[in-house]
This record gives C-alpha cells, sequence and structure tokens, in this order.
C-alpha cells in the first residue's frame, strides 16, 4: 500500500469529528502544544538550558536559554507542556534533509546514511527537558508520548533519538524504540550517549491492523482529558485530517535570529557549514551570517 494511503487509512464507520471544549485550566494538569510565540519559545529554551545545566550538559550562561542550530529551522517543531502561563516541559522534532541533516549526525553519521540510501525519510525527537520539581514520572511520561505519537502521523518512515546509556531501558519499555548506534561519548554535553530508532513503517502497519488510527482519530482528545491533559486541538486535526497536516507557525525573522546569534558564542556560528548557512540565508531573507 503507498505510503500516503498507508497513513491515513480510513474506516468506513468513521464520523466527522467535531471540535471539543476545552476544560478549565484548574481540571487540568497540563496543555499540549506546539510552541506558538516567541515568548512560549524563549521559555522553552530558558527550561532546556536550566534543566541541562543541572543535568551538567552544559555550563553557566549569561543569556540562560539553549538552543541548537536546528531549532532555528522553519521546519522544526518545539512542544511544550504548560500549565497557565508556566512551561514545564519542552521537545523538539527536526526533519532530516541533505542541507542540514540531523542533530545525531554528530555521532552517529555512518548509520544515518544507510537509512538514507534506502530514500527512508528521517525525523529526530530532541532537546527534551521537564522541570524535574513539577512533572512526575507519569507526567513526563505522557508528555514524551504525546510527541512520539504526533512523530507517527508525519510523513517520515523513521523516528530517531539519541539518549544517555541510562535512559535506554526506558525508551525500550514504554516506547518501540530499539538501539540503533553503539554507545559514543558526546563531547558537547560531556556524557555517553546512545542512538535509537523506531522503524515507522512497522507501527503504522501495527495501527492498521488494530484499528487504533481509527481510535485516535476520535478518542484522542477524549483519552488526554480523562488523564487531565488538554491537547491542542490543531495537533489532533493534523492526526485526523492530513489534507490539512499542522506546520510550526513562523516565529523567527532575519532580524531576530541575527539578535539571538549576536549573544551566543563564537562557536555556535563556527559550527554552521556553508550548506547550513546558504539553507537559513533562504529561509529567511536578508539574513547575514
Amino acid at each position: 500500500m503507498p505510503l500516503a494511503q498507508k497513513r491515513w487509512l480510513r474506516f468506513p464507520d468513521a464520523e466527522p469529528m467535531s471540535t471539543p471544549d476545552y476544560p478549565s485550566f484548574c481540571d487540568i494538569d497540563y496543555s499540549f502544544k506546539i510552541a506558538s510565540s516567541r515568548k512560549e519559545l524563549s521559555q522553552a529554551f530558558h527550561l532546556l538550558y536550566q534543566e541541562y545545566r543541572k543535568a551538567g550538559y552544559v555550563t553557566t550562561k549569561t543569556s540562560k536559554t539553549l538552543f541548537t542550530k536546528y531549532h532555528l529551522l522553519p521546519e522544526s517543531t518545539v512542544f511544550i507542556a504548560k500549565k497557565e502561563n508556566r512551561i514545564f516541559s519542552t521537545a523538539t522534532i527536526v526533519y532530516d534533509s541533505p542541507e542540514t541533516g540531523l542533530p545525531m549526525d554528530c555521532l552517529y553519521a555512518e548509520e544515518l546514511a544507510k537509512l538514507r540510501a534506502n530514500q527512508r525519510k528521517i525525523l529526530e525527537i530532541t532537546s527534551l527537558a521537564s522541570e524535574k520539581s513539577l512533572t512526575g514520572f507519569h507526567i513526563a511520561m505522557n508528555f514524551t508520548r504525546l510527541v512520539f505519537l504526533y512523530s507517527i502521523f508525519q510523513d517520515v518512515n523513521d523516528i530517531c533519538i539519541m539518549v544517555n546509556p541510562r535512559h535506554v531501558a526506558y525508551y525500550a519499555r514504554y516506547f518501540p524504540f530499539t538501539v540503533f548506534g553503539e554507545e559514543k561519548y558526546y563531547s558537547k554535553v560531556d556524557a555517553l550517549a546512545v542512538g535509537l530508532r523506531v522503524d515507522v513503517d512497522r507501527v503504522r502497519d501495527f495501527f492498521e491492523r488494530s484499528s487504533l488510527i481509527y481510535t485516535i482519530g476520535h478518542q484522542f482528545f477524549t483519552y488526554y482529558l480523562s488523564v487531565k491533559i488538554a491537547i491542542n486541538y490543531n495537533i489532533v486535526e493534523s492526526i485526523y485530517s492530513p489534507d490539512t497536516p499542522t506546520k510550526p507557525p513562523k516565529l523567527f525573522d532575519a532580524p531576530t535570529i541575527t539578535r539571538m546569534l549576536s549573544k551566543e558564542n563564537p562557536c555556535f556560528l563556527e559550527d554552521l557549514s556553508p550548506q547550513f548557512r546558504k539553507h537559513l540565508a533562504t529561509c529567511y531573507p536578508g539574513l547575514v551570517l
């Protein structure tokens, strides 16, 4: 079955999905959404810095924010868990391209090259962080699961992630990740890393056999409300209505990126390859790097 048909299998008794009403904020633990303003992005980058600094992955920075060159790409999607005005979890998905590659190319370029040689489309889940004082195990796991479910419904064949070795068992137990790249030293965070991968085609095949695409289309929002998580409706719609996929809002322009980069260490700019620079300049007319 062609990929487009496989992704969006319809069931004969499917009913049109109506827009649900949101409960009041006091009735939910958090809202799961795509960051839709520069303020939300700034809060997500601050949370990422805060938690990575606690873990010893980064040193103290004056700006107290952390982002990578991949966050600057308009195709990248930053997810947040938000309660009222406070963000306490974040994660980002990055789509592979010849111009930019993926964050894990720094360690697993050879393994990724084998997937690319077979014309497989890849996305990477990266930059995960949760404020430990506000999130218990189940809250953090549900957030990660929602990012994963969203990723399953994108136009990709593989989902990859790079994790600390001590987290491998968690991703193998609660998600269908398998080891994709052996343990290696990741100098940027001064820690070991392991590459994990999910074959999305196999997961979609399971969805088809079990009718779970029907279930997700109709019960996704309702189920998560029952565990006190409100899903932003455009995320539900992107899963249920493939003809109108959700795209991350365009929050950056050339002046904004210039200001952001002016506060970074010169090494940040040195990490931008000529191809990456050219791609950014194409995405943001007027940007000079």
